[in-house]
């Protein structure tokens, strides 16, 4: 047995019979069928209110059965109902960090709610007892979130004059920094809607797994910029590829609403 599966089946069986742990779940690349010898560990509980730190200090104390652990770390998550610690297993591979959020029964569904066939969010379930893991089919669109990202958009991306200021003044970082807030990241925003509606927030996260092969391409000769000559030739680019963008949105937008 590898020690990815070590690991899985460890805290699986150590929780399995727990009555105050209704359900163990893995996301990411394991619950897309995805996991190569790079990806990491998220593991997902859903718990009576108040065995969360217990669930925590637990899954610690059974990790290092295996070994010692090097690394843990909290995080202040921002959902209130969502407990998190990161950790790795001393010994193993640097890419197999360990990602555990603990949830709380009192936030209801709304974090073990998944759309059938996702292609970014999807549960590879360990064990359920209460039934809580809800798959549904393709929920409608969120217009209201769609048209406000649109508008955002459409907003930033008319502000050239913030990147241009500092190519005139000899700024490159400066430059980089608005070009990539003006430019590149509506222009992210507005495929997001196209390709992945339900997860315009994801920016470039694993947005190589969810685009075309020739959207790729187009995005990536916006990033490649080293120099300010660069970034000046780059926004010709941006402005054909965001007005392209604009057709098909309105095109989308129109199919959404019928």
């Amino acid at each position: 047995m590898n020690i990815r599966n070590r690991i899985i089946d460890l805290l699986r069986n150590s929780f399995i019979d727990k009555e105050y742990v209704y359900a163990l779940w893995l996301e990411g690349s394991d619950g897309l069928g995805k996991a190569d010898e790079y990806s990491d560990l998220d593991f997902w509980f859903y718990v009576e209110d108040g065995y969360e730190n217990l669930v925590l200090d637990k899954c610690i104390e059974v990790l290092q059965t295996i070994d010692k652990l090097d690394f843990v770390e909290h995080y202040d998550h921002p959902h209130p109902k969502i407990f998190q610690k990161n950790m790795h297993i001393g010994g193993t591979s640097e890419y197999l960090m360990l990602d555990i959020c603990v949830q709380s029964h009192s936030r209801g569904n709304e974090g073990c709610t998944f759309v059938e066939n996702d292609i970014a969010e999807y549960p590879l379930v360990l064990f359920d007892k209460a039934n809580v893991i809800n798959i549904i089919k393709e929920p409608d669109n969120d217009l209201e979130l769609i048209k406000k990202t649109y508008d955002e958009c459409i907003y930033r991306f008319s502000q050239q004059s913030r990147i241009l200021k500092y190519i005139y003044r000899d700024k490159y970082l400066e430059a980089f920094a608005y070009y990539q807030k003006y430019a590149c990241q509506p222009i992210v925003n507005l495929l997001r809607i196209i390709y992945t509606p339900r997860h315009i927030e994801y920016g470039l996260v694993h947005i190589s797994d969810h685009f075309p092969k020739e959207t790729i391409n187009k995005i990536e000769v916006l990033y490649k910029v080293s120099s300010l000559d660069d970034i000046k030739n780059n926004l010709q680019y941006a402005n054909k590829l965001f007005y392209e963008l604009k057709i098909n949105f309105n095109n989308l937008l129109h199919r959404m609403e019928i």
